[in-house]
C-alpha cells in the first residue's frame, strides 16, 4: 500500500515542483491538467480542486478519495503519485494514462 498524505509545505510547493499546461477535464469544483514535474521532466495528470474556505466537508471527502487512490494497485487503474493541499486548493497528481477521460466530480466535487 503506497503511503498517501498532503504535502503542505507553503502555497508553492506543487508549483515548484510541476509546471502546469493543457486541461483535459472539467467538473463543478474540479479540473484536471498536464502537470510536468520540473525536475525530471515526467508528465503526469493533476487534479486541481477548489475546496474554498468554509467547506469541511469537502476537504474530507477530498481526503477520504487520496486514501482511496492510495490503496489501489491494478494495471487498468490510474497510479497515484502524491497530493499538495493549499489554502483554498488541493492537487492530486497521478499517473497520465494515454487516452484516458479524467473523472473530475468524485464524490460530487
Amino acid at each position: 500500500m503506497k503511503k498517501v498524505g498532503f504535502s503542505r509545505d507553503s502555497d508553492s510547493a506543487f508549483k515548484s515542483k510541476y509546471k502546469v499546461t493543457k486541461t483535459l477535464g472539467k467538473g463543478a469544483f474540479s479540473y484536471v491538467k498536464i502537470a510536468t514535474q520540473r525536475e525530471t521532466h515526467d508528465r503526469f495528470a493533476v487534479k486541481i480542486i477548489n475546496v474554498g474556505e468554509d467547506s469541511a466537508a469537502r476537504i474530507e471527502d477530498v481526503h477520504r478519495e487520496v486514501e482511496i487512490l492510495g490503496t489501489l494497485d491494478h494495471r487498468s487503474i490510474m497510479r497515484y503519485i502524491e497530493s499538495f493541499e493549499e489554502r483554498q486548493k488541493v492537487y492530486i497528481v497521478s499517473e497520465l494514462l494515454p487516452g484516458a477521460r479524467p473523472q473530475c466530480d468524485t464524490y460530487g466535487m
